[in-house]
């Protein structure tokens, strides 16, 4: 699926058309690398505190650790978590929200409890 945001423009470096030999229609994807010119590529990742926005529990399997959070419970991920596929999965559906960037403090902590 494709989601077209009226007036956004992508870098033409971070996404690559292709057609889809199906019916003809064209493909966006985004490639995960940064651009050297994007003024993003060098900023710091944070970790992000989450929160289970659903009814019913929610169970996040992540390569590096699995998180179950009942509903309206709210967890650390670092900054390396946020880039996990199966997390941001979850958050593209509104199966989790992110409540807030970690403080730094925060983040050293996790990071410690989950070496």
């Amino acid at each position: 699926m494709v989601v077209i945001v009226p007036g956004f423009v992508p870098a033409p470096s971070s996404f690559a058309y292709s057609s889809d030999t199906h019916n003809g229609a064209g493909i966006l994807s985004h490639f995960s690398h940064p651009h050297p010119n994007d003024p993003m590529s060098d900023r710091k990742r944070k970790g992000m505190l989450i929160k289970n926005t659903n009814t019913q529990t929610v169970t996040i399997d992540m390569a590096t650790r699995t998180i179950s959070l009942s509903p309206g419970e709210e967890e650390l991920v670092t900054a390396e978590e946020v880039l996990d596929a199966t997390l941001r999965d979850f958050l593209q559906v509104r199966g989790v929200s992110i409540v807030r960037p970690a403080l730094d403090e925060e983040e050293a902590e996790l990071k410690e409890r989950l070496s």
